[in-house]
């Protein structure tokens, strides 16, 4: 009996192993289709992918697996490709970070002015001043930030942003997160070269006009018109179909310091690159203000819980959280 043992526990294993490989296919294909790509199965060997177009830029979900044996890894990569060309050589990844992107052999190490984007960012290429001069747009500054500091490993290479997460990854919601990630630093460089942000909207046509529009009101009327509500600025901050442009101009309209009503519901200790006193010491209390995220920073202890009525100037907006980042005055 002992020596069918490895001929009865072989089929087993590679029949639990067809099983889970199924599963994930499935999930992958469900998982494309909420995204609206369109998935490709790469068989019992190959490596299964999606791709499509989210808010005009050209997208892909593949899986990249590093290193072999027990060092072997496998990571969920997203890419958007940026539709203009950006400086020849670019390539920009977190600081410190040892991936095949982070030593770029053969490069100019660049630092294009700004001491938290540098002290954050590696940045290579071979046309330093291209490079210099696509990074003194702050879009597209943060945007490449924001991009390296996204998942397990961010990073701009290749005319490509590329997010990376760790594992094989069926989770719509992260997925999706982070490929906004990409787009919105593609669609931000591509601007910064030149490329206007109409590019990338698609128009809808009008539709047809009213066959039998309503007659002009009786100028003999008492009828008083009713003035159209205008929308709350701040409450617009939510909404996800905001382009990158639009949002930084709306933030722009919303800098000077105002009343909110907050509903916290926990509190964290404050952390970012290129806090100024008194802020860097402080906490941050996170809620929402109607359908809006805000995290509010202190400069010192913050509440954890219950409504607060603060007043705050609008500084950031954390595009991974979709959370607006306000600083109590």
């Amino acid at each position: 009996m002992e020596e069918l043992f490895p001929f009865l526990i072989i089929p087993v294993i590679f029949g639990a192993a067809f099983f889970f490989k199924q599963h994930q296919r499935k999930k992958w294909k469900a998982m494309a289709g909420e995204l609206g790509f369109v998935a490709t199965d790469g068989g019992w060997f190959g490596r299964s992918s999606m791709s499509g177009t989210r808010d005009g830029i050209d997208c892909i979900v593949d899986i990249e697996v590093r290193g072999s044996g027990k060092s072997k890894r496998t990571y969920t990569r997203m890419r958007g490709s940026v539709p203009a060309s950006l400086p020849m050589g670019l390539a920009v990844t977190k600081e410190g970070m040892l991936s095949g992107v982070g030593k770029f052999f053969g490069a100019q190490d660049i630092e294009v002015g700004d001491e938290t984007f540098d002290g954050a960012c590696m940045i290579k290429g071979d046309d330093v001043e291209g490079v210099m001069r696509l990074f003194q747009d702050r879009g597209a500054r943060d945007a490449v930030w924001e991009l390296v500091h996204a998942g397990y490993e961010g990073s701009l290479r290749n005319e490509e942003c590329v997010v990376l997460v760790y594992g094989f990854s069926t989770n719509a919601n992260v997925v999706s997160n982070h490929l906004d990630d990409v787009v919105t630093a593609a669609k931000a460089l591509s601007e910064a070269m030149g490329r206007p942000v109409e590019d990338f909207q698609v128009v809808t046509p009008d539709p047809d006009p009213d066959p039998d529009p309503d007659p002009d009101p009786d100028p003999d009327s008492d009828a008083v018109p009713v003035a159209e509500p205008t929308a709350d600025p701040i409450a617009r901050l939510a909404d996800k179909s905001l382009s990158y442009t639009d949002r930084k101009a709306l933030m722009a309209g919303l800098a000077d310091p105002r009343s909110w009503t907050v509903e916290v519901f926990k509190k964290e200790s404050t952390s970012a690159l290129g806090l100024e006193e008194p802020y860097k010491d402080g906490e941050t209390a996170i809620g929402t203000c109607g359908d809006l995220e805000v995290a509010l920073r202190y400069p010192g202890e913050a509440p954890s819980e219950g409504r607060v009525e603060v007043t705050g100037a609008l500084v950031d907006w954390d595009d991974f959280y979709r959370r607006a980042i306000v600083e109590v005055r």
